[in-house]
């Protein structure tokens, strides 16, 4: 939708003329909805009883009435102007002589005739209907209780009044003809207001020149009482408009003098319902609907006089308060039912008490706990004699409180070792910079002054390799970035041992043997990994690189590769591959494995030495990302690495 279009479309929603228009057009569609509705009771009435059943119930009803006023000794309704029906009755005695009550027959042509047999009672006058058989029957003892009359009924035609009986001729007749056509009719009807129900809804709360949903006043009105207040008008309404139609006679009494009476009173309903129902919308629109209710006022009340009351008493005091009220109450009852059944029944109400009770006292411990811990009181425990009167969740709840002081310190010392750490990498890593750096910028201001050949290259010499050894700190400073955060690419295959480890070992043999060392190399040819060659290979070169440089001289260093079967004491599983290297330290480890891990880490004793200390870092993490891991293990001066991977 462009923006004209959305202009077009609000100014719809805005118009004040389609509103106006669209409510008067549901209170006319009601009108047309119920009369649907009413042709289709009709039209079904009809189907399930013929039009002679119907008129011949309504001439039984009219014969009962006259009937009963002769009996009462007054004067019944047979005016010609006032009913279509002409009666004669004539009472009827034990010898079939038969006394004329009343005779307003005449010389019209009729459109059916009824005769009626009525029965009365001398004890009432209401009479009832029986057969020509069922009175010839009667006992000589029942002749004396009872007065039988004989009616006979016609209605006449054309019908020169307006009764019951020519508003039910006509009523049937407008049904029989258009019966096929009044569901579709009420379905038709029912569809259009319910669209034109939609638009009001849309449009509700659109002002001309405002944007969003302008509310009215009735809308600031609590919705609970303007839905009481609607339920109670629908009320009145109903039985007003009810004793309305009571009054009528006949079907054109009702379209001629109670029409308009009938119609003002449904278009004030209409109009008030749909009053509602707009500032519903509009409340919905805004999200209103609860906000301001008296419900929720009078809620929100109890509550803050609950928050007050709850201030006067400790929390424990309150629901043992509560509890006792409680009790008394069930006191009460129990006394109220009987001795044996109410002395059972306060016993059971107080066992429930007593657990109620106990369950507060075992979260009065656990809140106590809590304040303590969160107050930072870390040595607060719950007593396990406290502990073991508890059950079910509080004691889970108490027990895990008793822990948090443990998972606390563990936390605490993890965060200050990190701290530590941080320190010295900042440390280390501006020392590690800071020397051949230092160097650097010394010599080259040595080239600037005079200087001999001899001294020229040396001076260069110095700078080709503290260049080198800046440039190996960045380089592993950006591997073990890389490495950390995973951004390296593996591939993971079939990889030999044995050649992994001849083309690292290659690699340092000739620094192997400047150092004194002995190399004992222990690999079987057979023993493969799922790992990626180029990544082992790196990691391998970084372990043989630091027994290169950190070994005594004179001594021996070990690379042993092995397949377990069974998980032994260092932690390898089943199916998995462990190539070690071992070596003796030259200077003493006075540092954990655990730290020796940890980037820019070489030991006090060995700052002196040149390297980053990340071999061990770039090597951890190359491990994780084959799925290995790196184990570190320091006895003495013994120095063991082990790379552990899963065997292919």
């Amino acid at each position: 939708m462009n923006h004209s279009e959305q202009i077009r479309h609000h100014r719809f929603l805005e118009s004040t003329f389609w509103k106006v228009l669209g409510v008067a057009s549901m209170c006319i569609l009601e009108f047309l909805v119920i009369g649907a509705l009413f042709t289709a009771f009709w039209s079904a009435a009809l189907k399930s009883h013929s039009k002679t059943d119907l008129i011949r119930e309504q001439m039984g009803s009219k014969t009962f009435e006259v009937v009963s006023d002769l009996a009462e000794g007054s004067q019944p309704l047979t005016d010609p102007s006032e009913t279509n029906l002409r009666f004669t009755v004539n009472e009827v005695n034990e010898d079939g002589k038969e006394t004329e009550l009343l005779d307003t027959s005449s010389d019209e042509e009729s459109l059916r005739k009824e005769i009626f047999w009525l029965c009365v009672r001398g004890d009432s006058a209401a009479p009832w209907i029986a057969s020509k058989e069922e009175v010839q029957k009667l006992t000589k003892a029942e002749w004396t209780e009872v007065s039988v009359y004989q009616c006979t009924v016609t209605l006449v035609t054309p019908f020169t009044a307006k009764d019951d009986i020519s508003s039910l001729c006509a009523t049937m007749d407008f049904a029989e003809k258009h019966g096929r056509y009044a569901i579709p009719a009420a379905i038709c009807f029912t569809i259009i207001l319910i669209l034109i129900l939609v638009y009001e809804f849309c449009a509700a709360g659109h002002r001309k020149g405002k944007d969003g949903i302008t509310l009215l006043a009735i809308d600031y009105c609590p919705f609970d009482l303007g839905t009481f207040l609607m339920a109670i008008f629908t009320f009145i309404c109903l039985p007003t408009a009810g004793a309305i139609v009571d009054m009528t006679s006949s079907l054109e009494e009702i379209n001629t003098a109670m029409l308009a009476t009938l119609a003002a009173l449904s278009l004030a309903w209409s109009l008030v319902f749909f009053t509602y129902l707009m500032s519903l919308a509009r409340r919905v629109k805004t999200k209103r609907v609860l906000k301001g209710t008296l419900i929720g006022w009078v809620c929100k009340k109890l509550v803050s006089l609950g928050k007050f009351l709850g201030e006067l008493l400790p929390e424990f005091w309150q629901r043992l308060i509560v509890l006792a009220l409680y009790l008394i109450m069930q006191f009460g009852a129990s006394a109220a039912i009987g001795r044996v059944e109410g002395i059972i029944f306060f016993l059971v109400s107080a066992v429930i008490g007593g657990t109620v009770l106990h369950s507060l006292w075992m979260q009065k411990q656990t809140c106590i706990a809590s304040e303590e811990l969160c107050g930072g009181n870390l040595n607060y425990q719950i007593s396990e004699q406290t502990i073991e009167k508890m059950y079910g969740g509080m004691r889970s709840q108490a027990e895990n409180l008793n822990q948090i002081r443990d998972t606390v310190a563990q936390a605490v010392d993890k965060q200050v070792k990190s701290e530590r750490l941080k320190t010295e990498l900042i440390a280390n890593v501006g020392h590690d910079i800071r020397t051949p750096l230092t160097s650097i910028i010394n010599y080259v201001d040595l080239l600037g002054k005079d200087h001999t050949a001899e001294q020229e290259k040396e001076y260069l010499d110095v700078l080709s390799r503290q260049t080198k050894r800046l440039q190996k700190l960045t380089e592993d400073v950006l591997e073990s970035s890389k490495a950390d955060s995973g951004n390296v690419e593996v591939h993971l295959e079939k990889t030999s041992v044995a050649e992994i480890v001849d083309q690292a070992y290659g690699e340092y043999e000739e620094k192997m043997a400047q150092a004194e060392l002995e190399t004992v190399i222990n690999v079987p040819e057979d023993l493969y990994v799922t790992a990626d060659g180029r990544l082992l290979w790196r990691i391998l070169r970084n372990l043989l690189s630091n027994a290169a440089k950190y070994s005594a001289p004179k001594s021996r260093v070990y690379v042993v590769a092995r397949k377990t079967d069974a998980k032994d004491e260092n932690q390898v599983s089943e199916n998995q591959v462990s190539i070690e290297i071992k070596n003796v330290s030259r200077e003493k480890l006075n540092i954990s494995a655990d730290e020796l891990m940890e980037r820019f880490v070489r030991g006090d004793s060995s700052r002196h030495s040149e390297g980053s200390g990340l071999g061990l870092d770039i090597a951890r993490s190359l491990c994780s990302l084959m799925g290995g891991r790196l184990d570190i293990q320091i006895d003495g001066d013994l120095f063991k690495a082990a790379v552990i991977l899963k065997a292919a």
